[in-house]
């Protein structure tokens, strides 16, 4: 499988759910909080 990468902020009750989905399922996800770095924001 790829690897996967999310692309998230804080507040996003959309993204918390697929961080709890992923988590809850062992699934294997980076993290990239786009409000860390705004090069990220691309």
């Amino acid at each position: 499988m790829k690897d996967l990468k999310l692309y998230y902020m804080e507040p996003c009750p959309f993204c918390k759910k697929v961080i709890r989905y992923m988590g809850k399922n062992n699934i294997d996800i980076d993290l990239v909080d786009i409000r860390a770095n705004p090069e990220n924001n691309k």
